[in-house]
């Protein structure tokens, strides 16, 4: 999961580079995010499926990650 992580912080801090004014993570419609919330497409044993707090770890590190870049408070 690192590199997904990475990328979302990566692709964040390359948006505040050229000056975007904020950034969205979309999670929905069958995006990555939105296949690790459903318990229907997650199908992992790890520590990313199984139940709702697992299932959402994945979004929370990315959340983590780009807020390195881009305050919560934007």
């Amino acid at each position: 999961m690192l590199d997904i992580v990475e990328q979302f912080r990566l692709a964040s801090e390359m948006a505040s580079r050229a000056g975007f004014a904020d950034v969205e993570i979309h999670g929905a419609n069958g995006y990555i995010i939105d296949q690790f919330l459903r318990d229907g497409s997650n199908q992992r044993p790890d520590a990313y499926g199984g139940n709702a707090i697992n299932r959402m770890r994945l979004p929370d590190e990315i959340l983590e990650a780009v807020c390195t870049t881009w305050p919560a408070n934007r």
